[in-house]
């Protein structure tokens, strides 16, 4: 597709046909992801055995680490996790999505906050470990582009940056030992986290929602 395509913007038949599909594939993306998340806070309060998988992502296990919870291991942050690829991939196509609204502003900073989901998800399929909070790092980088965006509301965007900022000082944090302030900072950021993904996929759904004029 081409720059000037692109360039026109989310604007319904002025737009790409391949980059509304991009959208609406990053807005289900981020949908997905609020409600995998928001699946995870319920269950931590109801116990469904049936859905029970669905409450131990990454951050929640480091939540619950760094807040006392009972029977939680760290060796259970170890070995590849379905759940956490998923999680991954899906925010990656979130940043994807917004990649046009992105390079606006900086391209470079742009193809890193892309790149990193997708490098974080590669790295742990191969360590089962590390690579994760790749998506954390690209949740900076996008919200602080976006804070200088005009095709963002920048509530939004001050809501994804410190949800980001919570989340890697809790996960920074982790390798210096377990408290329950940095419980404090990762329960924040998942909560703001899962609600700027929700804004997000608002944002992206409909397509012609957002205008790159």
């Amino acid at each position: 597709m081409s720059q000037a395509k692109c360039d026109q913007g989310l604007d319904g038949s002025s737009m790409d046909s391949g980059w509304r599909n991009l959208y609406r594939v990053g807005g289900v993306a981020a949908w997905i992801v609020t409600g995998l998340f928001l699946a995870a806070l319920f269950l931590i309060v109801v116990d469904i055995q049936a859905v029970a998988f669905l409450e131990d992502n990454f951050l929640i296990l480091l939540f619950k680490l760094h807040a006392g919870f009972g029977g939680v291991r760290e060796e259970l942050l170890e070995g590849f996790s379905p759940l956490d690829s998923v999680i991954v991939a899906l925010v990656g196509m979130m940043f994807l999505a917004l990649y046009p609204i992105l390079k606006r502003v900086s391209k470079v900073w742009a193809i890193a906050a892309v790149s990193l989901p997708f490098i974080g998800l590669g790295l742990f399929l191969i360590t089962q470990d590390i690579g994760r909070s790749g998506i954390l790092a690209a949740g900076l980088i996008t919200s602080s582009i976006t804070l200088r965006s005009s095709n963002l509301n920048k509530g939004t965007a001050f809501v994804g940056l410190v949800a980001s900022i919570s989340l890697l000082a809790g996960d920074i944090g982790t390798a210096f030992g377990y408290s329950g302030l940095l419980a404090v900072f990762i329960g924040v950021g998942y909560v703001l986290f899962m609600v700027w993904c929700a804004l997000i996929g608002w944002r992206l759904l409909p397509p012609g929602r957002i205008r790159l004029t």
